[in-house]
């Protein structure tokens, strides 16, 4: 299966981001050995038309985890969504941010390119903060919503 060019891109000039939360709303991105075993270790529980959406879940490729969420990929339209097999299954994120990967990095980028309080909007109702100063987390970026 073939991933999004801009996921291909990514993974081959960063092959994840290990522990560290890059984007809103503090997804790892996971290295390219990561994605092909929870890809794989998943398939088995993924069916066509799931209940967990009516999607080919096949075709949805996780690329990152926030916890035991999955930051996800449709692998024919670029989309970002997340997977969590306790709560909600699939959802699908909207607006501008949640295109495809390259939309929320851009959108990432952005936020940390202007001068502080460094605000990520991601759509309607989605807006992140950056803190560099976070008291549990010295020296790190932290992303917190901004109506939190």
């Amino acid at each position: 299966m073939r991933l999004p060019e801009d996921v291909e891109q990514s993974l081959l000039r960063h092959n994840g981001s290990g522990l560290t939360d890059v984007i809103p709303s503090t997804f790892a991105l996971y290295s390219v050995q990561q994605i092909a075993d929870e890809h794989l270790g998943t398939l088995k529980y993924k069916l066509k038309n799931d209940h967990y959406g009516s999607d080919d879940s096949r075709l949805i490729v996780p690329i990152g985890a926030l916890g035991e969420m999955q930051l996800v990929v449709d692998t024919q339209t670029g989309h970002l969504g997340s997977w969590d097999i306790e709560e909600t299954g699939y959802r699908w994120f909207e607006g501008p941010g949640w295109a495809s990967l390259s939309a929320v990095l851009e959108a990432t980028g952005n936020a940390l390119a202007a001068p502080p309080p460094w605000i990520a909007v991601m759509g309607d109702d989605d807006e992140w903060r950056a803190i560099d100063m976070d008291t549990d987390f010295p020296g790190v970026l932290v992303w917190a919503d901004v109506r939190g």
